[in-house]
């Protein structure tokens, strides 16, 4: 019997210090903005009214300066300076309560699950953001 509590009580102690190294983040970004515009040409967005060749819209429109976004990420320390990391983020369209494409679908952006190493970098498999946009992050106008 006392050979069964301490198998429980280390069990529970190692539990607890797996636990502590699980690191999940929820983030994300909602933008959102009133527009009015009125003239040119507003058939590419598909919305406002053509009076006598004046389109016009007025109302809430998502995704003004940056994509609306719902997001988790985290690590989980496998030891040995091994990680496992992991990403999935869900576009919004909050002005209509939407994702993109009014599908539902959670494959508008990023999702992936990887491995990272203090010394051999991080391989990862699923949908990621290409190379040229990374490298175009640093010098995008609006931050």
């Amino acid at each position: 019997m006392q050979k069964k509590i301490i198998a429980l009580a280390v069990a529970s102690l190692a539990s607890g210090a797996a636990l502590a190294q699980t690191n999940v983040t929820m983030y994300g970004i909602a933008d959102a903005g009133y527009v009015y515009s009125s003239g040119g040409d507003l058939s590419v967005r598909n919305f406002g009214t053509n009076n006598n060749n004046n389109p016009t819209f007025s109302g809430i429109q998502s995704g003004l300066l940056s994509s609306s976004r719902l997001g988790f990420k985290g690590t989980e320390a496998l030891g040995n300076g091994l990680n496992a990391v992991f990403t999935l983020e869900y576009s919004l369209n909050i002005d209509n309560n939407s994702g993109v494409g009014n599908t539902g679908s959670l494959n508008a952006r990023q999702q992936f699950v990887g491995l990272q190493s203090d010394k051999l970098g991080t391989v990862a498999l699923g949908r990621q953001y290409a190379p040229g946009y990374l490298a175009s992050i640093n010098n995008d106008a609006f931050g």
